[in-house]
């Protein structure tokens, strides 16, 4: 304990030490803070910030109806729009060419179980001329399609691919596109709206500094509650597409998968089956935050328990 008060006396003699030395420093400080309790007194600062509250929440409302009508109308026509999205590199698995052997077995475990998953339709088998280990889905269980990528195909053997194949199924199944477009177009919609609150602030506003306080830091943290839910609930939605995998075809299937891609440490673009690993003290940041992705980790012990 004596330790502790040593320590927070050194702090501040060493704090106080650096305003003596930097008079400037000191008289911007004792200027701010007359300004800010200046302005507190006023309180014009309020009317900038319900200004601000109400720029937010319009512009919010405003962009997530976009973004949501929109992913809605591309969910409906996931054949065009994915053949609008991968403008050529995207190649049907028919059943009726010349294919691979995995291909081949892709195809024929797809007509096989879609019925058993809920599934009222087999959906359309796509590979993506793509070297990522990696696969999406794309739709819903009326109307699907499943990429796999030319990569996770090399990598993966038969018995992996149909365990990649059922975890998609899965996501169609319980039109977990649509649930996940809506908690995107919600996020991107946040930091939108954020920003039009700040410009409001900064373009409106006479008391910059006050209002950018209160605003920032009110919707700054009610933007993190938000977003720290949307990535619980993504969690989710993998955790419970890997048990249902598990029960269509073995736990042993899905948990080798989740190990392979682990062991191998890739870095996959962003789908529903693999998780992006972004730079490294972007993931510690977000780890303290509670905003960081499942980790293939947390998906295996979870398929463990």
């Amino acid at each position: 304990m004596l330790q502790i008060f040593r320590f927070c006396a050194r702090v501040l003699v060493f704090f106080n030490l650096s305003l003596l030395v930097d008079k400037t420093l000191l008289s911007s400080c004792i200027q701010e803070s007359l300004m800010i309790s200046k302005f507190i007194q006023n309180q014009s600062w309020k009317k900038d910030f319900f200004m601000a509250t109400f720029s937010f929440l319009l512009s919010l409302c405003l962009a997530y109806l976009i973004l949501s009508l929109r992913s809605s109308n591309a969910l409906r026509k996931p054949r065009s729009t994915l053949l609008e999205i991968f403008k050529g590199h995207l190649r049907e698995i028919t059943g009726y060419r010349r294919e691979s052997s995995k291909e081949a077995f892709l195809f024929e475990q797809n007509a096989a179980t879609y019925k058993s998953l809920g599934l009222q339709k087999a959906p359309t088998l796509y590979v993506s001329r793509d070297q990522d280990v990696n696969a999406m889905a794309f739709g819903d269980k009326h109307c699907g399609s499943i990429i796999f990528t030319e990569g996770l195909l090399y990598v993966m053997d038969n018995a992996e691919l149909s365990a990649v194949l059922y975890h998609e199924m899965a996501h169609l199944a319980f039109d977990d596109c649509h649930t996940l477009n809506k908690t995107s177009a919600l996020e991107a919609s946040l930091y939108a709206a954020f920003w039009v609150g700040i410009v409001h602030i900064l373009i409106g506003s006479k008391v910059q500094h006050l209002s950018l306080l209160v605003f920032s830091s009110i919707f700054g943290f009610l933007i993190y509650l938000i977003v720290r839910a949307i990535r619980r609930k993504e969690g989710s939605l993998e955790l419970r597409a890997d048990l249902i995998s598990a029960r269509v075809g073995g736990p042993a299937k899905m948990l080798n998968v989740l190990l392979k891609l682990k062991k191998m440490e890739t870095k996959p673009s962003q789908s529903l089956l693999a998780l992006i690993h972004p730079l490294s003290y972007l993931r510690i940041l977000k780890t303290i935050l509670g905003i960081q992705p499942l980790s293939l980790e947390e998906r295996i012990r979870h398929l463990l328990s």
